[in-house]
Order: C-alpha cells, then structure tokens, then sequence
C-alpha cells in the first residue's frame, strides 16, 4: 500500500511541476518560450547563389552552400525552387579583401592575417512581397595564420567568415519572440 501511495504522491508531484513550466515559460519578462522560434507560416525557402562582384573566385557557390546547410540545419524549412518557395533569399557578396593584423619585426613577413567578407542580403516573401529582413554591408571577419611552422592557407580564413556569415544570416531568419 505504501508503494502506491509514494507512486501516486510522486505523480501529483510530476503534474504540479508541469503545471507550472508554461506559466513561467509564458511571461516574456522572464525571457522563455516554448513556441517556435522561426514562422511556421514558412516551410520553404529559394536560396539563389548569391551575386558575387569581387575577383575572388566561386566564393557565391562556397557562401550560399553554406547557407543553405545553415537553414537545414537549424530551421524547419525545405530549400525549395525560386518559382514555388514561400520565401527566397537573396544576395550580394560586396567586398573580399585581406589584412594584416601583425608582421613580424624582422623580416617583415606577415604573422597574422584577417579575411574579411561584406555582404548585402534580402529576405522576401514571395507569397505577399513583404520584406522579411534584410541587411546591407554586413561583414564577417576572420583571422588566420600563415607564418612559418603554422602554415595556414588563406582558405582556413575564407571558410570561417563564411560560416559567421551563414550563421548571422540564419539568425536574423527567426521570428519576433
């Protein structure tokens, strides 16, 4: 008798505590949500390849692959075709450039490097032509090192500010908590 009544006491116990998750959960001031965090309105998304208007070479096919790994993988959506997507995603990479960020006292030689990408996006829903979000010059940059004994290349720069592009973007994707 002793075991069911600590079995339904335990129960009684689970209940209340569920209870009282979605009221906490539910008060924006607390800062939680169980609702989702991207429209479930959506369900697919057009990512074109992006334009590319500097000398570096496939960097929109390397950018927009990331893209589109990045919606896959944190979102609901499907990638879908421009002409039956929900919504599309378009862009502009604007600039591709490369900076020192230290140079070794003798010799000269550069020690440290920055890869740096800017780019300009729009997020727009083609089943009212609303603008969804959007964001001109938004810029990634990205250190790397090709000194001796480290030897990395610039691509090691290249594909970290394309994943902190990838990863902005996706994240300006979200819905308004």
């Amino acid at each position: 008798m002793s075991h069911l009544r600590a079995r339904a006491c335990l129960v009684a116990w689970g209940c209340v505590a569920l209870a009282a998750l979605p009221r906490c959960a539910a008060d924006p001031r607390e800062g939680y949500s169980f609702s989702p965090t991207f429209d479930t309105q959506v369900r697919t998304v057009a990512v074109p390849v992006f334009e590319n208007t500097t000398y570096d070479t496939d960097i929109e096919a390397d950018l927009t692959r990331a893209i589109v790994d990045e919606i896959l993988l944190r979102t609901p959506w499907r990638i879908g075709q421009p002409s039956r997507a929900d919504t599309t995603l378009t862009g502009s990479i604007r600039e591709s450039d490369l900076g020192a960020l230290s140079i070794r006292r003798q010799g000269g030689l550069v020690q440290e490097q920055a890869y740096f990408l800017t780019i300009d996006y729009r997020w727009t829903d083609n089943r009212s032509g609303d603008l969804l979000a959007s964001r001109q010059g938004l810029r990634a940059t990205s250190s790397f090192v090709p000194a001796t004994g480290v030897g990395e290349q610039i691509a090691v720069g290249r594909e970290r500010a394309i994943r902190e592009l990838a990863t902005e973007i996706v994240s300006t994707m979200r819905s308004a908590w």
